[in-house]
């Protein structure tokens, strides 16, 4: 099971100072060695430590956790980002690992091997990370951008909630954390590079939080369950209109939808269910409710391809 702060905890991993440091003890991989240009020179080099995770541009391979990816790199292992060299071999306008991976005239066309070969993660394999999947692949599908909205629901960017995503198909995903003023902020493993090797403060070719503008060609997705509908609304009302209040919630989710909590005030009362499309669930207390604040506290799960995303939803209203 994982919450939404389960996620953006699983995205902290990745980033300093939570990602452990690392020195590679090899800066280079032949891809051909009968032709030796075509050997990729990382812009992470064996010459000092670093404390940031690579971006590999991995098709259904660029998926190495934290802990994967340390192994690979202790066993010598050639660290992803990009190729510090300008231009590639056959002037591929491009340095990053998607030009290593791509077929010509975008690409050298060595697909999977890249992240067979290069340690590091892709965008939408660290969204899958975070979101808790000790896997791609699942049910013989290979979750990618293109993909990753199955496992979700659509939302408006205004219900957008952390562990949720910004996904443009077929480009790019970026895992929400919170609204930043006019901006946003985000986690996001991002491709790009450098002619030359990485420096400190560096935001290309490594998994990075940073705030950033708004960006329309992106989606809101959320694989959590939704709250569509609640009843009463909050506000005040008055008790000898609604003495025993019936209380009432609908929810949407792209999976199986399970009821794992309800209380009123902090005790767990015994509702009712439909578990239809959407799942509703409604209690009526047998005795009058007091005056004052009143709090109802559910809890959901949205259950899909093996993983449960659960999240709390609390609404008050007050009688009087």
């Amino acid at each position: 099971m994982v919450t939404r702060a389960d996620v953006i905890n699983n995205a902290r991993r990745y980033i300093p100072p939570r990602m452990p440091s690392w020195q590679p003890r090899s800066d280079t991989h032949v891809f051909n060695p009968a032709n030796p240009d075509h050997t990729f020179h990382s812009g992470y080099t064996t010459s000092r430590e670093y404390g940031v995770m690579p971006y590999v541009y991995g098709g259904t391979d660029g998926f190495d956790s934290g802990t994967q990816f340390l192994v690979r790199i202790n066993n010598g292992d050639c660290p992803g980002g990009w190729d510090r060299r300008n231009p590639l071999p056959g002037g591929i306008p491009g340095r990053t690992t998607y030009n290593w991976n791509v077929r010509p005239p975008r690409g050298l066309g060595y697909g999977f091997r890249v992240p067979q070969n290069l340690a590091g993660i892709d965008c939408s394999g660290y969204v899958l990370r975070c979101w808790g999947f000790s896997r791609r692949r699942i049910n013989g599908v290979g979750y990618s951008t293109r993909t990753l909205p199955r496992l979700c629901v659509e939302v408006t960017r205004a219900n957008l909630k952390p562990g949720d995503i910004l996904n443009w198909a077929g480009r790019h995903v970026r895992l929400f954390n919170a609204p930043a003023g006019a901006r946003v902020n985000i986690f996001e493993s991002g491709g790009g590079g450098y002619a030359r090797a990485y420096r400190n403060g560096d935001t290309r070719g490594r998994v990075i939080n940073r705030n950033i503008a708004w960006d329309d060609r992106y989606t809101a997705y959320s694989p959590f369950p939704q709250l569509v509908y609640f009843e009463p609304a909050p506000g005040s009302y008055l008790l000898a209109d609604m003495p025993q209040p019936t209380i009432l919630a609908r929810f949407t989710g792209s999976g199986e939808l399970v009821v794992s909590e309800f209380s009123v005030d902090g005790v767990s009362v015994p509702y009712r269910e439909t578990p239809t499309s959407p799942l509703q669930v409604s209690y009526t207390p047998d005795l009058d409710l007091a005056p004052g604040k009143h709090t109802v506290t559910i809890g959901v799960i949205n259950r899909i391809v093996g993983q449960d995303f659960k999240d709390l939803f609390t609404q008050e209203f007050h009688l009087f």
